[in-house]
């Protein structure tokens, strides 16, 4: 069953892809150049650090910047500016454009259900120089002038897939619409997807290689930068476990206890309460990422119980293509 709606959805997403390239679905340009960063799976590959660094290259760069978003699971609807000082701003606008916003004060973030409306709020007030579309690789409306498409190369194999089957949006041989494709992960690399990969991926697009470290950090939380007794995990990730194996095995954690939940998920007060309660009976830090502290620092009265983990990233194989598209904006 899970092969044939897998590939019910492939014929869909084709047939999607070639009315595009055929002109009969338009897509828009707009006047300044446009950089999308995006997956072909459904999640995980470590997108939101990359868009954040692109954001300071940008600005390295003294490039007027605009990055746009959907309000994925956002409380409002609508086109507007992320305004991360607000209460309560990722349930408003979405966890991740808030988590940029934060990090980037200097770029302005747009988010709307439908991208190019985003995009072209954001044109008409700050006329960029750069356009920054996050999660874009399958956002048509809008051309681009750099496609930057990340794969994860630690999650398995069998991934590699179309949904259901797998994990993908759309099958891999996708990934010719790539200017770079950039391989992240490499710190936990499986080897089997590392090798089809190498063998897959078309010769004549460039790639570069990334891997995450992780530190104490990020925003808020106890000041510490040692985790060390017992601690209670507290994830909204697309893939929670992996960041927790990589959490515990990096600081040697022994006594723990794991809260996981779905990604982008909304906490309520009662959850928040259930793990406080829990961490200050076995006088527990709660360990959570940037993502999931940006919601929940609006809502816990114990700050101090918390520490936050920061992903970082570093290149293993620097992406010299993108350095040169970023240079080239005038």
């Amino acid at each position: 069953m899970k092969k044939l709606l897998a590939s019910i959805f492939q014929t869909l997403t084709d047939q999607r892809t070639r009315l595009y390239s055929k002109g009969v679905l338009r897509s828009v340009r707009i006047p300044c150049q446009v950089l999308s960063v995006g997956n072909l799976s459904v999640g995980g590959t470590g997108k939101t650090p990359v868009a954040d660094w692109i954001l300071k290259e940008a600005l390295k760069r003294n490039l007027k910047t605009v990055l746009i978003a959907r309000n994925y699971k956002a409380k409002r609807s609508g086109t507007h500016r992320v305004d991360f000082k607000v209460p309560k701003a990722a349930e408003i606008f979405g966890d991740e454009p808030t988590l940029l916003a934060m990090k980037n004060p200097e770029v302005p973030v747009f988010v709307s259900e439908k991208k190019w409306k985003a995009a072209q709020r954001g044109l008409e007030v700050f006329k960029p120089q750069l356009l920054v579309i996050d999660d874009g690789f399958q956002h048509f409306k809008l051309e681009r002038d750099f496609n930057l498409l990340l794969l994860d190369v630690s999650r398995p194999w069998s991934d590699y897939h179309v949904i259901p089957k797998g994990v993908l949006r759309e099958p891999l041989q996708a990934a010719e619409r790539a200017d770079l494709i950039v391989l992240t992960k490499v710190q936990n690399k499986n080897p089997e997807t590392w090798s089809r990969l190498k063998e897959s991926l078309p010769e004549n697009i460039p790639t570069a290689i990334l891997g995450y470290r992780l530190v104490v950090g990020g925003f808020g939380g106890a000041s510490t930068q040692e985790i060390s007794g017992p601690v209670i995990f507290c994830s909204g990730l697309a893939h929670s476990e992996s960041f927790f194996v990589a959490v515990r095995e990096q600081w040697k954690i022994k006594e723990f206890k794991k809260f996981i939940f779905p990604d982008h998920h909304q906490f309520s007060i009662t959850e928040i309460k259930k793990i406080e309660d829990e961490a200050t009976v076995a006088q527990a830090r709660i360990l959570v990422t940037e993502k999931d502290w940006i919601k929940l620092k609006d809502l816990t009265q114990r700050p101090d119980l918390y520490q936050v983990i920061e992903v970082q990233l570093y290149w293993e194989k620097p992406p010299e293509s993108l350095y040169e598209f970023l240079d080239q904006i005038i």
